[in-house]
């Protein structure tokens, strides 16, 4: 090797943006290869209850359907993953490779900003501790908000230090920019936008009073101009104004509703699932049908009862949510970092915890003293103050996990340069220094004990049950019903009083035509709590499919007679004696049905298949279509009578995006035909 070659060698390697390059080069081979093992788990193409709504509303805007405002969660994610399908046509794959690359971007982003802060090495160190942090890439794998967040929260972070330190009026409206879209990624995002604007103000405020007004000015409006086309297209379709989302009051009282521990709890965990938007409690509390808003405000009301009942509970929760927040746990929401990694190998190796980056960050941002460092820290605890209200989650917290990074940085070189004081003698010259390592010790032992702490709530959440209820209610909802049973199984042997697996592993029972194993699952939840009518069907669905015609009239007879007997038990009804060939009883129970809940389509089906002739069917069928909330089968049953095959595309489309691939499949084979 030649001495110039060895010069340049030499250069290279002395060059901090080489080692960055390395270290991105690596973190994209690291998230090649958890792809390729998630390819291999039960993982692959698995979508949870946020992820289906987001998949659902994406394939929608694809497909050209447009936007349907107002928006129950994040408007910008929809778009992100809408124009992903569009542009880039294939499966869920295409929007993991997207947020892979922004993961990337969010790593480069922290590199840029610590090297601002602590300088050419420490800034590497930086962005070598991101790169470890297993949540960041994790939820790169998940069809939700946060990983868009992530990384519009970080540069919107990076312009704000660059703005502060070289102030100009372009890049004073890029900041309003970049965090009204972080808003409209995740509303979280909008009280550390608003505290970083004010914080530039101010700080701005004291070297130029002539330019600060026109700078924040610039910010806010860009920021209104961002936001706007979304808060108009939300408040014409709700003809009142909303903002961003419609979610709100719903997670005000899922984090604060009777019983609640800190953590997400749904309000029924029996049917939170095929209620996704909690519409049916709030318009049984009304007795009507309600606009998305006025279920939005219901909730909020539900919540305000519950403060002004006792404001004391709510404080505390809140105090409780504080100190979860600075715990080092990965608590789960739907998705679950330690279930998928049962499946996952990589996702098992030592990865760098949040039990060694919350003690550390906070302790740095809390500190920071360098030139910016403190918009860090502002932007953090707007964030974490935002968040107490709700609920404590991982996917949440994760979006400030690059500033985490970058404080625990700010106090290693902190450290670093006070040992080297120390050395000097400096400990008994500097009361400073010794009063700012006093502080820095009791916030490291605080800030260590919250991290450390293991909870009751922890315990109660550490568990691989509602995991295996999840995978068990996907592999049902694609036909493997063998492994469904199995899922349901391995759940009930984690947690045996789990009603939801065990209503699981019934359904799964039921379909894979093994009757008598369901009614006995069925039988054994009675006094459960779950809906009498639901299980009474079921039991009745369980008995005619094993021969037993008229023990499900028994069982629905009964059902029926009770006060509070809905659509489903009275459609079901209907069909037994059909079966039975008592036609006036069939039509009987199939009106009732239509009367008690005509927004439901099984009345409509009942009726049409206890219709005198098919004209009088089809009358139904079309009443159904007009009138029901989920017309799929519908569409089917009219489109197999008629032979259209635009309703049979209809309706295998509306099966496909709920999931229901048994009437998917049948409506493609009656196409085929």
């Amino acid at each position: 090797m030649s001495p110039e070659v060895r010069s340049r060698l030499r250069r290279l390697l002395r060059d901090d943006r080489f080692w960055a390059a390395v270290i991105l080069v690596g973190a994209a081979l690291l998230r090649l290869l958890l792809f390729d093992q998630l390819a291999d788990s039960p993982f692959g193409d698995y979508l949870g209850l946020d992820e289906n709504y987001y998949h659902g509303r994406a394939l929608q805007l694809a497909g050209g359907q447009g936007l349907e405002p107002p928006f129950f969660m994040s408007p910008l994610y929809q778009l992100f993953v809408g124009a992903g399908y569009a542009l880039l046509p294939g499966t869920l794959w295409t929007i993991r490779l997207l947020q892979a690359l922004l993961g990337l971007a969010t790593l480069f982003v922290v590199w840029r900003t610590a090297r601002l802060l602590v300088g050419r090495w420490w800034a590497v160190g930086a962005l070598g501790a991101a790169a470890l942090y297993h949540q960041l890439f994790f939820f790169e794998t998940l069809l939700l908000p946060t990983t868009l967040t992530v990384f519009l929260v970080t540069l919107g972070i990076y312009l704000a230090l660059r703005q502060h330190r070289r102030p100009r009026l372009w890049r004073a409206a890029l900041v309003g920019a970049i965090f009204a879209l972080a808003a409209l990624a995740h509303p979280t995002a909008a009280l550390p936008a608003a505290t970083v604007g004010l914080f530039l103000f101010f700080k701005r405020l004291r070297r130029n009073r002539r330019r600060a007004p026109a700078e924040l000015g610039l910010l806010v409006a860009a920021a209104v101009l961002v936001i706007a086309p979304v808060t108009i297209a939300n408040s014409r379709a709700a003809d009142e104004f909303v903002m961003l989302s419609t979610n709100g009051g719903l997670n005000l009282y899922l984090g604060n509703q009777p019983g609640a521990v800190g953590l997400y709890r749904p309000y029924d965990p029996q049917t939170y699932a095929a209620d996704f938007t909690a519409r049916r409690p709030a318009e049984a509390a009304a007795g009507r049908e309600l606009s998305a808003v006025e279920v939005d405000d219901y909730w909020k009301e539900r919540f305000t009862e519950l403060w002004e009942a006792d404001p004391g509970r709510i404080l505390a929760l809140s105090a409780e949510r504080g100190l979860l927040y600075l715990n080092g746990f990965e608590y789960p929401q739907v998705e679950n970092y330690y279930f998928e990694a049962e499946f996952v190998p990589l996702l098992r190796l030592p990865w760098l915890s949040l039990y060694l980056l919350l003690p550390l960050g906070v302790t740095g941002l809390v500190l920071a003293r360098r030139r910016g460092a403190r918009i860090l820290g502002v932007a953090a605890l707007a964030y974490f103050i935002g968040l107490l209200p709700f609920f404590v989650t991982a996917r949440f917290r994760v979006v400030v996990a690059p500033l985490l990074v970058i404080g625990a940085a700010l106090l290693l070189r902190r450290t670093a340069v006070t040992i080297r004081l120390l050395r000097r003698g400096a400990w008994s010259r500097s009361r400073r220094l010794r009063l700012g390592v006093f502080l820095a010790a009791g916030l490291l032992l605080v800030t260590a004990w919250a991290a450390l702490r293991t909870p009751e709530v922890t315990r109660t959440y550490d568990n691989l049950a509602v995991g295996f209820n999840n995978l068990g209610t996907e592999a049902a909802a694609r036909g493997d019903y063998e492994s469904a049973i199995d899922y349901q199984r391995r759940a009930l042997a984690e947690s045996p009083t789990m009603v939801p697996a065990r209503l699981n592993l019934s359904l799964a029972l039921l379909d894979a035509g093994r009757y008598a194993a369901a009614e006995e699952e069925l039988l054994s939840l009675r006094g459960s709590g779950l809906d009498p009518n639901r299980l009474a069907t079921l039991i009745a669905r369980a008995r005619r499919r094993n021969g037993d015609d008229l023990g499900a009239l028994a069982i629905l007879q009964d059902a029926a007679a009770a006060p509070h007997a809905d659509a489903l038990v009275h459609a079901e009804l209907s069909g037994v004696y059909l079966e039975l060939g008592d036609a006036g009883n069939a039509r009987r129970h199939a009106r009732r049905a239509v009367e008690l809940e005509p927004r439901a389509d099984a009345g409509y089906l009942a009726a049409a298949r206890a219709a005198v002739d098919d004209r009088a069917a089809v009358a139904h069928l079309r009443d159904g279509i007009e009138n029901a909330d989920n017309p799929a089968a519908l569409n089917y049953e009219l489109g197999r009578l008629e032979g259209d095959a635009e309703l049979l595309w209809r309706a295998a489309l509306a099966a496909a995006e709920a999931g229901n691939w048994e009437l998917w499949a049948a409506a493609l084979a009656a196409l085929a035909r």
